[in-house]
């Protein structure tokens, strides 16, 4: 099952740029990822589940070009570090 919501995020995350107030889906995006972290499901490590620290995208959102900063993929590979640490971390 968890899966499942973890591949309907990607989804909603993928149309979140098409709708004229992204946030509408963000901040639920944000919410549904607490609650199945609270209930001890591990996120993927893509780095798109946790904010970034290098351009402040929230969860479900792909990053933005910053200087000093390449963005060659959908997330900066900072933030992919992050997830992966903290993946790590989580056991």
């Amino acid at each position: 099952m968890p899966d499942r919501i973890w591949e309907a995020l990607y989804e909603l995350a993928a149309a979140a740029p098409l709708l004229d107030d992204p946030r509408l889906v963000h901040r639920p995006m944000r919410k549904i990822v607490e609650s199945m972290l609270d209930q001890g499901f591990q996120r993927p490590a893509t780095g798109l589940f946790v904010r970034c620290p290098v351009c402040d995208s929230e969860i479900g959102q792909i990053c933005i070009n910053v200087p000093r900063h390449t963005l060659d993929d959908p997330v900066h590979p900072e933030r992919l570090a992050l997830s992966r640490t903290i993946l790590m971390e989580a056991g």
